[in-house]
């Protein structure tokens, strides 16, 4: 018996000594690294940790945190033995219950309601058999009604027809009370969806002290359902100034987080594409449909013609079919790309040479899609990937990598050129030419990103709705020229020629365009491109009117022997009517033959040059204020008779 007892207490004391206490730990943002795709969150907290093996628990964190990603720290006499990552499914059943609460009553209301509208219908049919049956109803139909008898069927009429008038009345004012409870059920079941939100992230850090003591830890780890993209307004006073070049972001993120107050850094980087160098695998040809590839659990992509020139639009979703937020779609070989928003959707403009569309998401395997056509709309789900692990850390924290050092003021250098950066609150983005308040921001090029730190405090909600702030503002020294092919438009369009562009950093995107303080519509900047020079077309410049007429006089058709000769000659015309004198360059073409029994003369050119490959006929133009300009074009083609060719 004593053994026992002994033994008992053994055990007692060994299971309280190896259970751990738990604590909720107080934690806070400090700072973010926002990705292209996805969001680093430095986060620090505290907690009072007992004597011997503690359990703390930091609470309210993001229910999508990478668990590789996470990395745990302390300062303190303490040791960290195990970290862990949970999601707490509470507080979601919570709302669950309510909601299907609602949803009953929805239920047993409605059968109210339909039941209502039938005693209703039925009374409305009594009325109108009283008014049409009269007489029926007390069998005089074929007999001469006595006053009597009229008398009682009035009377018998007016008091039967006031009851069900009555009747009416009540189920009436019934049904519209119970339809304006529906209502108010519907308006708080949709207000309870909105307000949903995923599981709660919880963290727990098992640590071992000797004493009772504070403790501060400080959490990093990786988030997916954020992403930033890239836009531009570029503003142009005059062909006499630089381009203002403003940079812009789009920020979005519905991670279960808000960011309130924090530190922002953004980062052109993009973790959810790895880095991992490609290998070439054996290439074997077989019959192919390039529209669809189909499969289950291993991902699929189907692929249709699209509505929107230019342009890929398309959703990821996962095997089940859900939407995947912040999944990267980039095309191969270049840093063109976008993270798909709250509802999977994305769209992207389609640069020049590009073959593929990759789609990737972290714990789901990628997907390329070959790039078919000009506009293309595409459905991708994204199969199973390597399941996550349990992740146990210890030691110090290492601070990210992505982080640079500050400026001491708001601006920065780049090869000799003064460049400004700021913030403009929400109010302010849009307007034109005003000076708007900016705060500091730091550019950092590391070995292969470009970082920029906000240093005011920013807050951005997890609501998944787009916010805009500004990054920088450069103004850029550009040359300027128009461009005009007649043949094919009637309009001149300015272009801003740059070099040296690589400095900048910047990424492909959308682009506003403002000229003489007027909204020219929007453009695309490919900052991919491999040559010198960049180009940013401009829009449209009325003030230059260019004209292609075709010549009658020098026009003619004949017969030469078994062939045909037609001639054309045209005449081009520029006027500029702006108060400066431009460069402008004017091209045509002359045809080029692909059949031997087609013969090409060129008869004149007006000292353009031509490229003798392609037939590109070119002048460049300096065209003084208010002057004119007189171009021509004439050719012959020989070809034989009875044959047709298309000569303009």
């Amino acid at each position: 018996m004593t053994r026992f007892i002994l033994l008992t207490l053994l055990v007692t004391t060994i299971f309280q000594f190896g259970k751990a206490q738990e604590v909720a730990a107080t934690s806070q943002i400090d700072s973010i690294t926002l990705f292209r795709a996805g969001a680093q969150i430095h986060r620090t907290g505290a907690a009072q940790i007992q004597s011997g093996r503690t359990e703390v628990v930091f609470k309210g964190l993001s229910s999508e945190i990478d668990e590789n990603s996470l990395r745990v720290s302390g300062k303190g006499d303490f040791t960290i033995l195990s970290v862990s990552f949970r999601r707490n499914f509470l507080d979601e059943k919570e709302k669950n219950e309510t909601l299907k609460q609602l949803t009953e009553t929805t239920y047993s209301l409605e059968k109210k309601i339909s039941l209502t509208k039938k005693q209703l219908e039925v009374f409305k049919k009594e009325e109108a058999f009283l008014d049409k049956n009269m007489v029926k109803i007390v069998g005089i139909q074929n007999s001469p009604a006595s006053p009597t008898d009229v008398e009682q069927l009035a009377d018998f009429h007016r008091k039967r027809m006031f009851d069900v008038l009555e009747k009416q009345l009540e189920h009436e004012e019934t049904l519209k009370h119970k339809n304006d409870t529906l209502n108010k059920i519907y308006a708080q079941i949709n207000e309870m969806k909105q307000k949903q939100t995923p599981p709660v992230g919880e963290v727990v850090v098992v640590v071992n002290a000797a004493n009772t003591k504070n403790a501060r830890f400080n959490l990093d780890y990786f988030v997916r359902s954020a992403s930033w993209q890239p836009m531009y307004d570029a503003r142009v006073k005059d062909v006499s100034s630089p381009i203002v070049l403003n940079q812009k972001a789009k920020i979005n993120q519905n991670t279960g987080e808000d960011w309130d107050k924090v530190q922002l850094t953004l980062s052109t980087g993009n973790p959810t594409l790895g880095g991992t160098k490609p290998d070439l695998n054996p290439w074997f040809l077989d019959f192919h449909n390039p529209y669809a590839n189909r499969g289950s659990r291993k991902g699929s992509y189907q692929v249709e013609s699209g509505r929107i020139g230019g342009h890929v639009v398309g959703t990821v979703r996962d095997f089940n079919g859900e939407p995947l937020i912040g999944a990267s779609v980039l095309f191969s070989g270049t840093k063109i790309g976008t993270a798909t928003d709250i509802s999977g959707r994305f769209k992207l403009k389609i640069p020049p040479n590009v073959s593929t569309l990759e789609i990737s998401y972290t714990g789901f395997t990628s997907l390329s899609v070959p790039v078919t056509s000009y506009a293309m709309n595409v459905n991708v789900y994204l199969g199973e990937g390597a399941t996550l692990d349990e992740v146990v850390i210890t030691g110090r924290k290492k601070r990210s990598m992505m982080k640079g050092s500050r400026s001491a003021s708001n601006f920065y250098m780049v090869d000799g050129i003064r460049v400004q950066g700021g913030l403009i609150s929400e109010k302010d983005i849009g307007k034109k030419d005003e000076k708007a308040e900016t705060a500091e921001v730091s550019v950092e090029k590391a070995l292969t990103t470009f970082n920029y730190t906000i240093k005011i405090p920013v807050t951005i909600k997890s609501d998944g709705k787009m916010q805009t702030v500004d990054i920088q503002s450069f103004n850029v020294p550009a040359n300027y020229q128009y461009y005009a092919v007649p043949k094919l438009d009637k309009d001149a369009f300015l272009v801003g020629e740059i070099t040296n562009w690589e400095q900048y950093g910047l990424l492909s995107a959308e682009t506003n365009l403002f000229f003489e303080g007027t909204f020219l519509g929007k453009s695309f900047l490919d900052f991919e491109s491999v040559e010198d020079t960049l180009a940013i077309s401009l829009g449209r410049d009325k003030n230059i009117i260019v004209q292609r007429t075709k010549m009658k006089d020098f026009t003619k058709k004949q017969l030469l022997g078994g062939n045909r000769v037609d001639t054309r000659t045209f005449e081009i015309s520029v006027v500029n009517k702006k108060s400066q004198a431009i460069k402008i360059r004017i091209e045509d073409q002359f045809p080029i033959s692909k059949n031997k029994k087609i013969d090409i003369d060129e008869l004149e050119s007006s000292n353009a040059s031509v490229n003798k490959e392609t037939g590109i006929v070119r002048w460049d133009l300096t065209l003084p204020s208010n002057d004119r300009k007189k171009l021509r074009l004439g050719y012959k083609v020989k070809y034989p008779k009875g044959k047709r060719v298309q000569l303009e």
